[in-house]
């Protein structure tokens, strides 16, 4: 739990610790969140002290710290939005009334879920957060390593993530979408909430057009498009061979492209819905790809009522189109990762808060980096009614394998008795499953 997202935390606790009773739980674990660790290493630890979930009561930035904790262990995890904007939440439709939230994180429905990495370099200004890579293994040495144990450094290519690498849930961008972050008043924030970030939006919006040179790692291929004027991102492609050999933590394949642009902002999204704002229409949490966005207002406030139309118009499923005498552009590629470095520093961030001015931006994604609790309702999910922690008998021949259920289009299945009973965990709470009466966990498939 985050307790400065809370004029008296204690009341939070006890109503979460009465509505956790009534749904079965007797005892709730609480682990708070501080400046110095806002939950990555309290989501580690929880772990190891065998949580079955892992919930994160607060804001999107409490959430992302969680899920780089969690990341990779294959333990369910749910949140309690009670922060600003709360996007993650909104993305897989959790509500945010906090007990309505908790039943949620309670129940069984799931979905593997991707977590992108950002990494920054050559920053005239270091980030003042710590970077979840370090925190992760900083706590992870503390549970699992010994004196004489040694550990190789992580790669581009390694699932666990650097030290100097942040975690992404939503959007990581740099210069437009950086400058309006650290515009946005924090007081004004708690008194209006996300209000605040329309407002210091508007006064972002004379922040210098970007030169800059942009990487897309494996991107999906272009649609044809004759006529020019469609919303896509497009570049040469990379030779292998002319990729630089002194890079051996940036591999690059012969599907990756490179392009010159000049824009605003340009954004990396794991999720694609903002408040009263479809910001990238093709985002999925699940595809294992980043969606890349290139915002640019070539004529002041007129560039900028047009990229606010073009944005407005995802709203109901119109798609931007760029025209050669458009005042402003929106474009979009999708990929597996990617990078873009400026002629000079811009304001980046990759949560709520601006975080560094870096000259260069990588982010990758991590397909199916853990399990997300949510409703069955949620945009993009579909609900397995044979999933074994119903009570029902599953119709798969083998039921412990992890993979596309082609009966119910699952994701991802987990697999466990029937008697498996839900508990709390993490940053947020801790139950271990084997403290229920009669409760015998679940297996990860």
């Amino acid at each position: 739990m985050n307790p400065s997202k809370h004029d008296d935390p204690q009341a939070f606790k006890d109503l979460i610790n009465r509505k956790a009773k009534e749904l079965g739980i007797d005892h709730v674990h609480w682990r708070e969140t501080t400046r110095e660790d806002p939950g990555t290493g309290q989501a580690v630890h929880a772990l190891e002290e065998g949580a079955s979930v892992v919930i994160a009561a607060g804001g999107d930035g409490t959430v992302r710290a969680v899920a780089a904790g969690m990341a990779g262990s294959g333990v369910r995890m749910g949140i309690i939005p009670v922060g600003t904007g709360n996007v993650l939440a909104g993305n897989l439709s959790i509500p945010d009334d906090p007990e309505h939230a908790l039943a949620v994180a309670l129940d069984a429905n799931h979905r593997l879920v991707d977590l992108a990495w950002v990494r920054v370099e050559n920053a005239t200004k270091p980030s003042s957060l710590p970077a979840e890579g370090a925190l992760r293994d900083a706590a992870r040495q503390a549970t699992h390593r010994t004196e004489d144990e040694e550990r190789e450094p992580a790669t581009a290519s390694s699932i666990e993530p650097r030290t100097d690498e942040y975690a992404c849930l939503v959007i990581a961008g740099m210069g437009y979408d950086g400058a309006t972050m650290a515009d946005t008043d924090p007081e004004l924030k708690k008194r209006i909430g996300w209000i605040a970030y329309v407002w210091a939006g508007l006064g972002a919006m004379g922040v210098p057009r970007m030169k800059a040179r942009l990487m897309l790692r494996s991107p999906i291929a272009t649609t044809p498009d004759p006529l020019g004027v469609s919303d896509q991102l497009s570049g040469r492609t990379v030779d292998e061979a002319a990729a630089p050999s002194g890079r051996q933590d940036s591999p690059r394949s012969s599907a990756d492209e490179v392009t010159r642009i000049e824009a605003r902002s340009v954004m990396f999204a794991n999720a694609g819905e903002l408040k009263l704002l479809v910001l990238a229409p093709d985002a999925n949490l699940s595809d294992g790809l980043i969606d890349v966005i290139a915002v640019d207002a070539h004529v002041g406030l007129l560039g900028w009522a047009d990229v606010t139309w073009k944005m407005l118009g995802q709203l109901i499923g119109l798609r931007p189109i760029n025209l050669p005498v458009s005042t402003g552009t929106v474009a979009f590629r999708q990929a597996k990762g990617a990078s873009v470095t400026a002629t000079e520093p811009q304001c980046a961030r990759w949560t709520a808060t601006p975080s560094a001015w870096p000259a260069r931006c990588t982010c990758a994604c991590r397909p199916a980096h853990w399990t997300w609790l949510c409703p069955p309702s949620a945009r993009g999910w579909s609900y397995c009614p044979a999933d074994p922690l119903r009570d029902t008998a599953c119709p798969d021949p083998d039921p412990c394998v992890c993979r596309h259920c082609p009966t119910f289009k699952l994701v991802a299945k987990w697999c466990g008795p029937a008697s498996y009973a839900p508990g709390i965990a993490g940053a947020a709470s801790v139950y271990p499953a084997q403290a229920h009466s009669g409760g015998t966990g679940v297996r990860p498939a």
